[in-house]
């Protein structure tokens, strides 16, 4: 629960990995982002209670593999953290050289208790339009099961923006459940515009609110959120966040966004998603 707003909290974009990840990510951060919140020291039992501090009563987990041949160590990961934290929701993740493609996504969604996919095609080097990737998208389609494919922050990664990979990935799966994280900071246009132009997807607002201290916004951003703020969710993406999850959520409340908007980020948008795949989420008991 925010203590400030008073309203229940599902953190819809988290990282919480093994102590060994999140070490590596705390390093990686201090090298490219040095100004945001770093702690060498961190480790996952200190940053789930972390998360806890800040409120969260549900995060949804993303621990996706960088090297191959550890995808099925990883999501047996974060699937064996569900079971130890019950605010776990966890997402499953591969890569495009993974053998038996569908193999891993029944462990994951008829087998098990995942909600979702996520992709980090920047940090996992390859192209979403990867055809070894066509079975995946054709699973989670007819599944109805969200797949999270980060897009924005080139310019901290090096590479060119995917925006016309998911533009093409749409036209081929356009029943596909996507969910665009970080707005494609900072084209938060083309954002919304994929949100006007494809009814099945949402964005996810993570780090975008905080960077507005240092890039102010168009007025017709604001606007946006409240025009679309049922398909919108919002996170820390911590362990990788730009600030440790306290700081965003008291910097979430002082938003000027109605009050309408700020539930529907923090918690009913995702609750709905959640909900839609068969994750009831018991401890919030408001719509």
């Amino acid at each position: 629960m925010h203590r400030a707003l008073q309203i229940p909290v599902i953190d819809a974009h988290a990282h919480i990995m093994t102590t060994e990840r999140i070490r590596s990510g705390m390093r990686w951060l201090q090298k490219y982002l040095p100004d945001v919140d770093i702690d060498l020291t961190l480790d996952e039992p200190r940053a789930r209670q972390m998360l806890a501090e800040a409120g969260v009563d549900y995060y949804f987990n993303a621990f996706f593999p960088i090297f191959a041949g550890t995808t099925a160590a990883v999501n047996e990961w974060n699937y064996a953290l569900s079971l130890r934290d019950p605010r776990t929701v966890p997402f499953v993740s591969l890569l495009p050289g993974d053998e038996e493609k569908e193999k891993i996504l029944a462990w994951a969604f008829r087998d098990n208790y995942f909600l979702g996919l996520k992709f980090h095609p920047y940090v996992q080097r390859f192209s979403i339009l990867d055809p070894r990737l066509d079975e995946v998208y054709a699973f989670l389609q007819e599944l109805g099961r969200p797949v999270i494919i980060h897009s924005g922050h080139e310019d901290v990664y090096g590479v060119p923006d995917n925006k016309r990979e998911i533009a093409a990935l749409l036209k081929k799966f356009p029943r596909l459940v996507l969910v665009i994280p970080h707005l494609c900071y900072p084209d938060l246009d083309a954002a919304f515009a994929f949100l006007e132009a494809y009814p099945h997807i949402y964005l996810d607002a993570t780090n975008v609110f905080w960077l507005f201290q240092k890039q102010p916004p168009k007025e017709i951003w604001w606007e946006k959120f409240e025009q679309f703020s049922e398909r919108i969710v919002f996170g820390t993406d911590f362990t990788m966040g730009m600030a440790f999850p306290a700081r965003l959520y008291e910097h979430f409340a002082t938003l000027p966004l109605s009050n309408k908007t700020k539930e529907d980020l923090l918690y009913r948008t995702a609750l709905r998603m959640a909900r839609k795949c068969g994750w009831q989420l018991n401890q919030i008991e408001v719509e």
